[in-house]
């Protein structure tokens, strides 16, 4: 190291305050040797360098040098001293040899460990940089993956909104067919306003419906009689296939309103005849007129002014209609006329009970829209037994006596049908009519502890087989019937609870 020029000792001065920063225990150092300037590297300790580098200052005048000569400033150590020239020469030779032999680390193991190190950085940069890599490929597949799901989103949103604008259209257009259909039937009803129908009256094979009429005319207005003209005059329906001999009602359409009152403004007379006299109403009028009539017998058994025109109850002085029923008084509700509360029982009967299959109750099932359960039974019953042209005149009518009537001709698949596979949709029908209608929902589950039973003496499968009023339904051992309409009520009950 003695040997070293001021070339020598710049390069390592240089290189030794680089690496120091890496390495703080061990210095490389590259040194010139010979005249073509090759170089040999070693590693030494830091403090053989310094001690060189006091040495150098103060016996040779090196520019760029710190020391007497030189212009540059020594490298600090660890201690931050300096050797004088009294030490220097006070310093034993042995030594100072003995002392820089023990500074000296294995050169061959600190060059390996600083390499080792350098190929580990290197290596880690390498494995950072295909990470890097892999995953700015992942963002962009996710990105990819992100746009064409927006896309995909987008798509459906704007989907959704078409088909929310139709459902609006298809909403409209109901709304706009209910209110055509109304009018119609207004104007049909109003075509009507000259007709009468009468019921009761025998039929005899062969005979002139006119000359009847007239013959009835004749008994009901006795002195007062004069020829009637008639439009039209005809038995309603068609003759019984089966050889019955009950007559059909006879319907008369009078020339002018005013033969056709004065007939009308004797009806009461016929009381006690079995002749009954009334109005002639579309089907749809009749209807109505049937749910609200037994209204109208309460309010007059209370002694309250009421009275029917067409499908309008006037209840003092107040109109109702089958849309606004429920805002009759409490003691008026249709149904507390047809349903009668024991400590057991819940008994119903009558298209007037909100617990009736014929009660106008509308709801969707299995995408179909029905306006009450008997629609939607005899429509399953028709499509079970692959009668498509029952099915679909059933979703026709609004009627649910019609639509029984026509159910009633389909042929069930098996003799077991109602018990079994009617059973179990008759459950899901029910259930679905009162999860459509919370006022209804809260009626049935007020009925709680008590078992619901139909009383219709013409139905021994859904019914009890008894009459409503009759005091033997309130036992269940009087039953002739096996009750399933109210089984299934129990059970719409208990899964809506």
């Amino acid at each position: 190291m003695d040997t070293c020029d001021s070339f020598g000792v710049l390069q390592i001065v240089t290189i030794c305050d680089y690496l120091k920063l890496h390495e703080p225990g061990v210095w490389v150092i590259h040194l010139p040797l010979g005249p073509v300037h090759s170089t040999v590297s070693c590693v030494v300790h830091p403090s053989i360098v310094l001690k060189r580098w006091d040495w150098l200052s103060e016996t040779k005048n090196i520019p760029g040098m710190p020391g007497k000569g030189g212009h540059g400033k020594s490298p600090p150590t660890k201690h931050d001293k300096r050797s004088s020239p009294q030490t220097k020469a006070s310093a034993k030779p042995d030594q100072q040899e003995e002392t820089d032999s023990d500074d000296i680390p294995s050169s061959s193991y600190s060059a390996q460990l600083v390499l080792a190190k350098l190929e580990g950085i290197s290596a880690d940069i390498r494995e950072i940089n295909k990470n890097i890599s892999e995953l700015r490929e992942s963002i962009d597949f996710c990105h990819a993956q992100y746009t064409d799901v927006q896309s995909k989103v987008d798509a459906v949103t704007q989907k959704q909104s078409q088909l929310e604008h139709k459902i609006g259209d298809i909403d409209a257009l109901r709304q706009e067919n209910s209110q055509l259909k109304q009018r119609l039937e207004r104007l049909e009803a109003y075509s009507r306003r000259d007709n009468l129908k009468i019921t009761g009256l025998p039929e005899r094979q062969g005979e002139d419906p006119g000359a009847v009429a007239q013959e009835f005319f004749k008994s009901l207005m006795k002195n007062d009689y004069q020829p009637i003209t008639l439009v039209r005059c005809h038995r309603l329906g068609a003759k019984p296939s089966d050889g019955t001999s009950k007559a059909r009602p006879l319907i008369v359409r009078f020339l002018t309103t005013i033969d056709r009152n004065s007939i009308w403004n004797k009806r009461r007379e016929l009381k006690g005849q079995n002749i009954w006299l009334s109005e002639d109403f579309p089907v749809e009028t009749e209807n109505n007129r049937k749910r609200l009539y037994p209204i109208l017998k309460q309010a007059r058994s209370q002694g309250i002014k009421a009275y029917l025109n067409a499908d309008r109850l006037t209840v003092d002085g107040k109109i109702y209609t089958v849309d606004n029923v429920q805002t009759l008084p409490k003691n008026l509700q249709i149904n507390t006329t047809s349903t009668k509360h024991t400590d057991r029982y819940v008994m119903f009967f009558g298209r007037s009970s909100i617990y009736s299959n014929f009660h106008s109750s509308p709801f969707t099932l299995d995408n179909i829209r029905f306006n009450c359960v008997e629609q939607a039974y005899q429509h399953r019953k028709a499509l079970d037994a692959g009668d498509t042209k029952a099915a679909s005149d059933i979703l026709a009518t609004k009627d649910p006596v019609t639509q029984k009537h026509v159910g009633d001709k389909v042929k069930a698949k098996n003799k077991k049908w109602e018990k079994n596979e009617g059973l179990t949709f008759m459950q899901k029908a029910v259930t679905a009519k009162f999860s459509h209608n919370e006022q209804f929902k809260a009626e049935l589950l007020s009925t709680k502890g008590k078992c619901f039973v139909e009383c219709n003496p013409h139905d021994k499968i859904w019914s009890c087989g008894l009459k409503l009023d009759d005091p033997k339904s309130s036992n269940a051992a009087n039953w002739t019937g096996l009750n399933q309409l109210g089984l299934c009520l129990d059970e719409a009950r208990r899964s809506l609870s």
